[in-house]
């Protein structure tokens, strides 16, 4: 069993986006709003040194590192799918200690995106939830990938690589399929793999990986065999964790784990061992660890329950070798540190 210690970082109404990040001042964690509000940032390691990175306007799904203290951040994306405005915004710190936040550019319903460095070059993969809505479950108008390059603060021109995705709401960012980075992006039809161009002159090229209703998707090889697991959240805020496992037709389901209203979900090395972490939003509303057993030939899993009843929007994490922490943004209000350790 992992220890565990629960520390509550800060409080505010609606926490969602959260990132752990470096700094000149040593590892920091910021943390925003769904709801109209603030950002802040606080140390990763004391949770000490809380400070307000900007007063609005909120509605913040995602927070991306650029450089020593500054981000791009979505703005205006609240909760709801009240998002008709959202938009990009650029976050730096000031030698003053202040921040200077400067809207980037436009794009309504962005929902994820990621930031892909490329031969020198910064490119931005970004996910639309849908084109347009009428009202909050009007799902007519499928949603898009979008990519352009990243020249702040000249302007971002976008184009399109991918359309018809409904309620496109998760993103992955990182290596798959032997790829150092791959963009994967999941709604109603599917998960579908964004790879970028691997020589300059090159398309980017997208590839359908899976064909069922997922709402979030990470990537990770659970049982050491040298080939990664897909490891999902189905159907929308869905109620089931499940695991792929690749084979010589395609990918196969390996493992199911029942949840109620998933959304944060993580995968990779955790203290030595290759496990996920897995949380909701409703029932318990619990944030497990689930470690793959090595003693079977099925996958099965050892579950250990971290905490419940707070809620789970959003993980970022912090391996320090010895102890592994997790950072939670929680509906119930909360921003919490775990310290896990053997």
């Amino acid at each position: 069993m992992l220890k565990v210690k629960k520390t509550v970082a800060c409080r505010f109404v609606y926490p969602y986006a959260v990132c752990v990040y470096d700094s000149p001042r040593g590892k920091r964690v910021m943390c925003a709003t769904e709801s109209e509000g603030k950002g802040y940032s606080f140390s990763a390691v004391d949770c000490g040194d809380l400070e307000k990175v900007w007063s609005g306007p909120g509605g913040t799904m995602t927070i991306v590192p650029d450089g020593d203290e500054s981000f791009f951040v979505t703005h205006e994306f609240y909760k709801g799918f009240r998002s008709a405005k959202a938009h990009v915004s650029h976050i730096s710190r000031r030698p003053d200690g202040g921040y200077d936040c400067e809207k980037y550019f436009d794009l309504p319903y962005l929902h994820r995106f990621s930031i892909l460095e490329l031969r020198g070059e910064k490119w931005l993969v970004g996910g639309t939830l849908c084109d347009s809505k009428e009202f909050k479950d009007d799902w007519s108008k499928p949603g898009r990938i979008y990519v352009g390059k990243v020249e702040y603060p000249k302007p971002m021109e976008l184009r399109v690589v991918q359309s018809g995705i409904t309620k496109n709401h998760g993103m992955y960012c990182g290596p798959f399929a032997g790829h150092e980075k791959v963009v994967i992006c999941t709604g109603v039809e599917g998960a579908f793999a964004v790879f970028p161009p691997e020589k300059d002159g090159e398309d980017w090229r997208v590839e359908k990986i899976l064909d069922c209703e997922i709402s979030d998707i990470r990537v990770a090889d659970l049982d050491d065999d040298g080939v990664e697991e897909l490891v999902t959240i189905e159907g929308f805020h869905g109620n089931l964790m499940k695991v792929y496992k690749k084979g010589e037709e395609g990918y196969r389901e390996v493992y199911r784990y029942p949840i109620v209203f998933g959304h944060p979900i993580w995968c990779g090395m955790l203290l030595g061992k290759p496990r996920i972490i897995i949380g909701y939003k409703e029932a318990n509303s619990g944030l497990f660890v689930l470690t793959p057993r090595t003693d079977t030939d099925r996958m099965s899993m050892e579950v250990q329950m971290i905490d419940e009843l707070e809620q789970f929007s959003n993980i970022d994490v912090w391996d320090e070798g010895d102890r592994f922490d997790i950072f939670a943004a929680c509906s119930s209000g909360n921003v919490i540190k775990y310290e896990l350790s053997l």
